[in-house]
């Protein structure tokens, strides 16, 4: 996952340092470049010149797990049914046929959305249903072996 950082002070290098451990592409940013590039160095992380080049990167690495989760087969005549066409078709036949038409009920205004957590949530749920176990997975984790002294 790319991650920018903004700030290389010593919570952005802390979590740059945790981020590239984990193996992330972290992307950190600062007041002053050198500040970001003394950061990336000492953390393996990549220097941004601008807090807005390290933010695009990351949301350039969001857009593409969201198209590589949308990607599959496409049947149009299943997907693309005009409501409108429908609804209008239905309408003027009524009309035609001499029945007396009524003005619809008002349509509630939906509520506003927040379309970059919305999208966080999608590609989260994209992610895990590819990383689902086979059936018959019990689903445990192993704890790790502790390091001798």
């Amino acid at each position: 996952m790319k991650i920018a950082i903004i700030g290389s002070g010593n919570v952005g290098k802390a979590l740059a340092g945790s981020a590239t451990k984990a193996g992330h592409s972290v992307t950190i940013s600062a007041q002053h470049p050198h500040h970001a590039l003394d950061a990336a160095r000492a953390t393996k992380a990549h220097a941004a010149n601008s807090n807005q080049e390290a933010v695009k990167d990351a949301e350039l690495g969001l857009a593409r797990q969201v198209i590589e989760s949308l990607v599959g087969e496409f049947e149009p005549e299943d997907a693309l049914v005009s409501e409108y066409r429908r609804d209008l078709r239905t309408l003027l036949e009524a009309k035609l046929a001499g029945e007396e038409i009524t003005r619809p009920e008002p349509v509630p205004e939906t509520p506003v959305v927040d379309l970059m957590e919305a999208l966080k949530r999608s590609v989260a749920e994209a992610d895990r249903r590819k990383k689902a176990k086979p059936a018959g997975a019990t689903g445990k984790r192993r704890t790790p072996a502790r390091k001798s002294a």
